[in-house]
């Protein structure tokens, strides 16, 4: 529609209610775009038939995000340089447009650095909202340094509980819209919710998860991802629905636990009662378990492990020798 229809048209065509607001206004506003070149390419590619995202599907879902977040005004965008130039294709695709977009100053190393790294930059630069294309594992980077920040998750990775699958110009007029709200000196409390996470606290070391933790009698972080329901000792969730991929849809065939309600789950593996479920997409694995309670908000759970793995959002991340290890929501 965009290229056939002028702005103050589509505006007057779409979104009559909207109050016309200063361009000085928005240009001062800032949107940080994040896309993980490497979501969606992880090991469990080999081990399962989870959905492959190409680059140019992502190029292609950037750039209908930059229509439609544009569409509401020209707000300054900065994003996370990295290997394959994917948002600069996108912008390119977008030169009929006026885009006020550059990079943030840092080093594109190809890791998770690269996101942490751009995550902190944009809240230094003051962004108002970050866009995050990948899974939960580059949501929990970006959570994890976004402050108060919200982030609006587009799904290009493999596990993909927290992120969603959303049109790209719709989730870019959504950004907009809130923008926009931000200008008008409205706070938009019904724009953003909030969203529970998990603690691993080591006493020297913290590990934090959006969606999924557990503990793995492996002992090697090998290729991190995890694909294995037999290595399981400790499971825990801020949120389970039953047919999910990873630990949470484990959880979920035992108990189903929505993101808005105020506790979590978590499980003891064994062998007294067994659940079904999709620890990798489309292969249906077994899960044994001796008991499970709900997690309640801020009151922590201790354990000690003499050796294994500590796992977040699907991934290992921690080798544990000897320690004592506290994991709350």
């Amino acid at each position: 529609v965009r290229d056939h229809i002028s702005e103050p048209q589509l505006r007057k065509l779409f979104l009559p209610s909207i109050t016309p607001v200063s361009e000085e206004i928005f240009s001062s506003l800032k949107i940080g775009i994040i896309a993980n070149p490497s979501s969606g390419h992880d090991v469990r590619r080999l081990v399962s038939r989870a959905k492959s995202v190409t680059q140019l599907e992502k190029i292609n879902l950037l750039r209908r995000v930059i229509c439609g977040l544009l569409s509401m005004g020209n707000f300054r965008i900065l994003y996370m340089p990295e290997r394959l130039y994917m948002i600069q294709q996108a912008l390119e695709k977008c030169e009929q447009l006026s885009i006020d977009a550059r990079p943030v100053p840092i080093r594109a190393e190809g890791g998770p650095e690269d996101t942490l790294n751009a995550t902190r930059q944009m809240v230094a630069d003051g962004v108002c909202l970050i866009i995050t294309l990948g899974g939960d594992g580059t949501n929990r980077l970006v959570a994890g340094e976004s402050s108060n920040v919200p982030i609006l998750p587009l799904s290009t990775g493999t596990n993909n509980i927290f992120p969603e699958f959303h049109e790209g110009s719709r989730a870019g007029l959504a950004a907009g819209m809130y923008l926009r709200q931000l200008a008008e000196g409205n706070s938009s409390p019904g724009f953003c919710l909030q969203h529970k996470w998990l603690k691993a606290d080591g006493g020297e070391w913290k590990e934090v998860a959006l969606v999924d933790m557990a503990l793995s009698s492996q002992k090697q972080l090998g290729g991190r991802a995890v694909w294995d329901a037999k290595k399981l000792t400790h499971v825990f969730a801020s949120r389970a629905t039953p047919g999910d991929s990873g630990i949470s849809g484990l959880l979920g065939s035992i108990m189903e636990v929505d993101p808005e309600q105020p506790h979590g789950i978590y499980a003891i593996a064994g062998n007294k009662k067994k659940v079904r479920g999709f620890l990798v997409a489309g292969v249906l694995e077994e899960f044994g378990f001796d008991k499970y309670e709900r997690m309640q908000l801020n009151e922590p759970l201790n354990f000690f492990v003499q050796e294994g793995i500590l796992l977040v959002d699907g991934e290992r991340v921690r080798q544990l020798l000897n320690e004592r290890v506290s994991i709350s929501l």
